[in-house]
């Protein structure tokens, strides 16, 4: 029969979520954390023990650790920093050459970075690493059964089984495609180590550092997927490493290149200069302790 609103029995739902893990962490990298743990904004109270330059100057906070702290350089080498030089090859529409190294050559110096296993062994070995998610896992979303508060009929309690878990993606951590990579390890390795994958994100993007002038710097960022979307974006948690700086192509490039040519590079040829310098600073990151921590792993 069809129940009246006044007749219906009253429902109660209940909404759970957990984690199906396939290898059992040693501890809950969110245990004990609360929402002030993933926002961090001017507008909120400061955290015990944290200083109000942490909070709102977080690009200030970073280059006084360099200054006040190990050296008295931002790009410091006691920090990790080394300084390289690339060369890159300047092309000319319809001019062509036995090979690329028979073309001009261009040298730019002055390129800041940081080798590539140095920051992820230094990001894994810093506290903020106790919250990392080292193992994927399935987040799942269970629906409570719909209880009635009076069960009068068969098909009354019926409709308190529960439905099926539903999965949830809310980071790299829970997502199909890490779940499938921690399992693609190699199946002769020591039962008695645990072993990690180490997602990485890597963002770089031209930044303005003035609001007059032209100064700028073009950082290569990397980010680690296994720390919650909500706590990288807090600007005092620091989980932003630092991996190079890109430079601007030298302003006498066009004297070079007339010098060579006779005149002056187009903006094709410009752009092109670009993308050999991004690639050529790549060559430098990508070195054989990166590759064969990618093959064969590293501790």
């Amino acid at each position: 029969m069809d129940l009246t609103p006044s007749q219906e029995p009253e429902m109660e739902l209940r909404v759970q979520q957990f984690r199906r893990y396939f290898t059992r962490p040693q501890h809950d990298p969110e245990e004990g954390l609360t929402l002030d743990d993933f926002t961090d904004t001017r507008t909120h109270i400061l955290r015990s023990g944290q200083r109000d330059d942490q909070r709102s100057e977080p690009s200030i906070q970073y280059a006084g650790y360099h200054v006040q702290g190990k050296g008295s350089s931002v790009f410091d080498a006691e920090d990790g920093w080394r300084k390289a030089r690339v060369t890159i090859s300047l092309p000319k529409e319809g001019v062509s050459h036995a090979n690329e190294q028979a073309a001009p050559q261009l040298d730019i110096d002055n390129i800041h970075y940081c080798p590539f296993l140095k920051v992820i062994k230094a990001a894994y070995q810093d506290s903020i690493a106790n919250k990392f998610h080292w193992f994927p896992h399935r987040l799942l979303r269970q629906p409570g059964a719909l209880e009635p508060s009076t069960s009068s009929s068969p098909s009354d309690a019926s409709a308190s089984s529960a439905p099926a878990p539903e999965q949830l993606r809310s980071d790299i951590y829970n997502s199909d495609a890490m779940l499938k990579e921690d399992q693609n390890r190699e199946e002769d390795d020591p039962p008695d180590i645990e072993y990690a994958i180490a997602p990485i994100l890597i963002y770089s993007n031209s930044t303005h550092l003035t609001n007059f002038g032209t100064a700028a710097l073009w950082p290569i960022y990397v980010f680690f997927g296994s720390l919650s979307k909500y706590i990288c974006a807090c600007p005092s948690a620091f989980a932003t490493h630092h991996l190079a700086y890109i430079p601007s192509l030298l302003l006498s490039i066009q004297t070079i290149y007339k010098h060579v040519y006779g005149e002056p590079a187009s903006a094709a040829v410009l752009r092109f200069c670009k993308h050999q310098l991004m690639q050529a600073i790549w060559m430098l990151l990508l070195d054989d302790d990166f590759l064969k921590a990618l093959s064969m792993g590293s501790s």
